[in-house]
């Protein structure tokens, strides 16, 4: 009640499968891009959060965009993400002067959107997102690297000043360690089991945005007392 009572939702967006016709035939590719625009009914700000990693088409994304190509530019979920944004701006739902969110994969696709659309973005905080340029693979042959360098994408360079970079430590998460980390880094301790007795579930969970809420959550409350 508290949530809804500072935060309205204006709009809702989720790229799934579409199906036409009898029998029933897939009308296109899926990007599954999911997001969500909230309203303070109060001050008018708008807040675009773009969903992270939900399933294994998520992660099939997240190897080929971020750990090799290390861009959304040819990224599906990217694609129709700025498709959706662009259509909103010009139907007036949403409004030059938003902020954008995103966790993990949802950050990937917001600093996308920074660097595509910044003069109409008035800040990006990104939560265990992984940065651009991708991965570089250590102990194998360094030729192929160079392949990898000459295939990846140009990637815009969004203004960093713009961009508050949030990660989670206590716990073992390796996707914000990925290519090169954009904005100002903002360092959170989260609850999470010593790092020698983590199971690999454990170890999975310390990465959810769950973990960095709760933190953040007690931040503040301490912030006010």
């Amino acid at each position: 009640d508290e949530f809804r009572s500072e935060y309205e939702v204006i709009a809702y967006f989720n790229d799934n499968q579409e199906w036409i016709g009898s029998p029933p035939i897939r009308k296109r590719t899926p990007s599954y891009a999911s997001a969500t625009l909230f309203q303070d009914p109060h001050t008018g700000e708008q807040i675009l959060a773009i969903r992270g990693s939900d399933d294994l088409e998520d992660w099939k994304s997240d190897l080929a965009s971020i750990a090799l190509l290390g861009s959304p530019k040819f990224q599906l979920q990217y694609t129709v993400l700025k498709e959706k944004v662009i259509e909103w701006i010009s139907s007036g739902i949403l409004r030059p002067g938003y902020t954008v969110t995103g966790h993990s994969l949802g950050g990937f696709l917001a600093i996308g959107l920074t660097a595509d659309a910044g003069p109409e973005i008035a800040h990006t905080y990104i939560y265990n997102s992984p940065g651009i340029g991708g991965f570089q693979f250590s102990g194998i042959a360094s030729g192929f690297n160079t392949w990898l360098a000459n295939v990846r994408p140009d990637q815009p360079a969004p203004d960093a000043s713009k961009v508050t970079n949030i990660v989670a430590l206590g716990g073992p998460t390796l996707v914000p360690t990925l290519g090169i980390p954009v904005g100002d880094r903002v360092n959170v301790a989260i609850e999470a089991e010593r790092l020698s007795l983590l199971t690999v579930p454990q170890a999975l969970n310390a990465h959810r945005i769950e973990k960095l809420t709760d933190a953040l959550a007690v931040y503040d409350l301490l912030a006010k007392i």
